[in-house]
């Protein structure tokens, strides 16, 4: 009997504790919970597209958020002791949404007052506005997805996705 919980709990600690994630895909409407790469991974290859993400934050622990719908996914760097679901806005947030010929929709925006355009160094349409400048857009030709990049900072999220920080976890 020993032995069984032994080896349960070897079994525990290493899929579920030892890198921080247990790999398994976060299920779409439980809400926001602590993720590892791994988890963004497995919820990439179960959803079919790519999941963006801005890698590893110094400081900063990863909350994923699936949405009941199962398509959404936004992915939220956690600062300062921060759990899972807290409710305050001053967090980068990388979120993934599938919209149809997105670059188009993005660049019917450019045309607004106040837009900013930018690129991506890999050929990315990046589009905000001086009213909202703390959300700023992505989407990339030939991909049903829209990318929005979120720091209570503008200058940073506009830094971020223009930068080639932004990316398809792997």
């Amino acid at each position: 009997m020993l032995v069984v919980a032994a080896l349960v709990g070897f079994l525990v600690w290493l899929l579920l504790i030892r890198d921080g994630g247990s790999g398994l895909a976060p299920e779409a409407g439980a809400g926001p919970v602590a993720a590892s790469e791994d988890d963004l991974a497995a919820l990439a290859d179960e959803l079919g597209h790519p999941v963006y993400w801005a890698g590893s934050q110094d400081g900063a622990e990863l909350e994923v958020t699936h949405t009941e719908q199962g398509q959404e996914v936004y992915v939220r760097y956690l600062t300062d002791d921060a759990e899972p679901g807290d409710p305050g806005s001053g967090f980068l947030t990388v979120a993934t949404y599938p919209f149809p010929d997105a670059t188009a929709a993005l660049e019917k925006l450019t045309d607004e007052q106040g837009a900013l355009t930018n690129e991506t160094p890999d050929g990315g349409l990046v589009v905000t506005n001086e009213d909202n400048a703390s959300s700023v857009y992505v989407a990339y030709p030939e991909q049903d997805l829209q990318i929005e990049v979120y720091d209570p900072d503008p200058e940073r999220a506009f830094t971020l996705a223009t930068s080639g920080a932004i990316v398809p976890v792997e």
